[in-house]
């Protein structure tokens, strides 16, 4: 991620038993100071996640173009 010049990276540990809420709330405290581009290459539980605060946050007022992209091999 330093070579694409990130800002943030938030992991996305598998092996946490309550993964998908703990990358809920790990993702949304990066969403709050605004977040321009998702480089996803997971996609599933990750995917919903990630839109689940996008939507979230811009029902709440916070609300700022997001670019997601997704990588497929």
């Amino acid at each position: 991620m330093v070579k694409l010049e990130a800002d943030k990276a938030v992991a996305f540990d598998m092996d946490k038993p309550d993964k998908t809420n703990q990358l809920t709330n790990d993702l949304a405290e990066v969403f709050k100071d605004g977040v321009d581009v998702v480089l996803d290459y997971l996609w599933g539980d990750s995917a919903l996640a990630i839109m689940t605060d996008i939507i979230l946050l811009h029902i709440l007022g916070f609300f700022q173009q997001t670019y997601y992209i997704t990588t497929y091999r």
